[in-house]
């Protein structure tokens, strides 16, 4: 794609961003089948995505106007067919073999000659890409609509109720009626803390081989096993061992008490039947039109099956780390250079013994563009490098409304009407700390951003719909949160104070 032909496009569009921590391996996958999602749903849509990196922080830029085109074709089939998204699911479930290849590859990784490896990496790469990202990229499209058009419906629905009450219709009626993968690990962490608290709270030194109890052990054991992977990202891997989970749990010991550990575990073991009750009597309150009924339907069950996704997404980066690092350690390369390898690389290398410039990968991952445009169902790829890259992300960031003093966004969590407070504006975990009592400041919340959360007074995100991580986790936890300000990591500063209005979505500098 030419320079100028896309700047043209950038003009045409207003842009849904998503970022964080991300490298090319671990996001380009995702990329491309935002595009190529449209054999399975929208036929024309998404045309274009852009993925900009500058060092290990990616920002990912795709049509807003198009993304909503999807969700209305969802919408449609839906109407025609209440199991279409069920089938959808059904066909995308039976496309997780990427997971056993990925096991595979780490138990024999060292058996592999060079064509082997290749052989593991392209397999894995064509059933997680080719036969389960496809299906999964288009649940991206009810962001847009819960971002913008669902809490218009209801108020067009329920004239005359106050706004306090639209607001927390639309926001409990769109919860995700089950436990995330995130609270599904946290509910056996206060199991776990509980079962040993005393012992745990007992001294400074204790470690895991004081715990005699068999069992006790087992279950910790399992949790690494089935959980290991719920720190990674899309740039950074964590393996949480055995080990890990137990100062994480001894530490819970130390920091609350029983009475505190007990009200988070029933909060959690009730949690699906409170909502479930919650949204019964809403529905049975309120005359909502079967339109609007579908659409909430829509919105939980696209909510739960995107929870599944990054579950098996974060487990899919730690098995592309463990690809970008044999290969580090067979050609004796900066496993962060390798990070930014197209799969073409990969085979040049393994097969051919062919290396990569090592300046076309650092060009990469200092500051690029990595462009897709639709061309027919498939996604066709083009590197922009330096100053043009910047050049395009500075096209993208003009079209963002600033305000110093004033930030507007979508409230996600409403347990106080105000609040203030200073802020700590946080986009890395691994670069930057934060404060507890502080109000958190991110693009968006994700997985590794947990620690964080539970400490944060309240928080805002730049980006986010009523189904996404932050809005879920805040609802949850009865932490004040504003989501979907575009701009709040690039207006605010740490150390700032600020005024939240829960009730307007507003967040005001003091």
């Amino acid at each position: 794609m030419r320079l100028i032909r896309l700047l043209k496009i950038i003009k045409k569009y207003h842009w849904w961003e998503e970022s964080g921590p991300g490298v090319y391996q671990c996001v380009m996958y995702p990329l491309h089948a935002f595009i190529e999602e449209s054999r399975y749903f929208h036929p024309k849509y998404l045309t274009v995505s852009i993925f900009i990196i500058q060092n290990e922080f990616f920002y990912e830029e795709t049509p807003e106007e198009e993304k909503y085109e999807i969700y209305k074709y969802i919408f449609k089939q839906a109407k025609r067919d209440r199991r279409y998204l069920v089938k959808k699911r059904q066909a995308c479930d039976k496309n997780k073999k990427f997971i056993q290849v990925g096991k595979l590859f780490e138990k024999n990784k060292d058996k592999l000659n060079n064509r082997q490896f290749w052989y593991s990496y392209q397999d894995f790469i064509i059933k997680y890409y080719l036969n389960y990202l496809r299906y999964a990229a288009a649940l991206e499209s009810v962001d847009i609509f819960t971002a913008y058009h669902l809490e218009s419906l209801v108020r067009n629905e329920l004239a005359g109720q106050t706004e306090e009450t639209i607001r927390a219709i639309t926001r409990n009626t769109s919860m995700p009626n089950h436990l995330s993968f995130m609270e599904q690990e946290r509910l056996l962490i206060l199991e776990l803390c509980l079962k040993e608290y005393s012992i745990l709270r007992r001294s400074k030194k204790i470690s895991l081989n004081d715990i005699k109890d068999k069992n006790w052990i087992k279950k910790l054991s399992k949790l690494s096993k089935n959980y290991f992977w719920t720190r990674n990202n899309f740039a950074y891997t964590t393996y949480l061992t055995r080990s890990d989970y137990f100062k994480e749990i001894r530490n819970e010991a130390r920091k609350k008490s029983v009475a505190e550990l007990k009200s988070e575990l029933a909060s959690l073991k009730t949690k699906v039947g409170r909502v479930t009750n919650e949204q019964s009597k809403i529905l049975k309150k309120y005359k909502l039109s079967a339109d609007l009924k579908l659409h909430f339907y829509l919105v939980r069950y696209m909510g739960e099956w995107i929870d599944d996704r990054k579950k098996h997404m974060l487990m899919a980066n730690h098995y592309i780390n463990l690809y970008c690092q044999e290969l580090a350690k067979r050609f004796k390369l900066d496993i962060r250079k390798v990070k930014y390898y197209l799969p073409e690389d990969f085979k040049n290398l393994l097969l051919k013994n062919n290396k990569l410039n090592p300046e076309i990968a650092n060009a990469r991952r200092k500051f690029s563009a990595y462009v897709i445009e639709k061309h027919g169902h498939q996604a066709r790829p083009t590197v922009f490098y330096g100053k043009t890259a910047k050049k395009l992300f500075a096209a993208l960031m003009s079209r963002l409304e600033f305000n110093c003093d004033v930030i507007k966004g979508q409230v996600a969590s409403a347990p106080v009407n105000k609040i203030s407070g200073t802020i700590r504006v946080v986009k890395d975990i691994h670069k930057q700390k934060f404060t507890a009592g502080n109000i958190l400041v991110t693009t968006m919340t994700r997985p590794e951003f947990m620690p964080y959360v539970r400490r944060a007074k309240a928080i805002i995100t730049d980006e986010g719909g009523l189904t996404c991580h932050a809005a879920i986790v805040s609802r949850e936890l009865k932490i004040p949160c504003i989501i979907g300000t575009k701009v709040a990591t690039r207006v605010l500063k740490s150390g700032n104070r600020v005024e939240m209005d829960l009730e307007k979505g507003i967040v005001k500098k003091l």
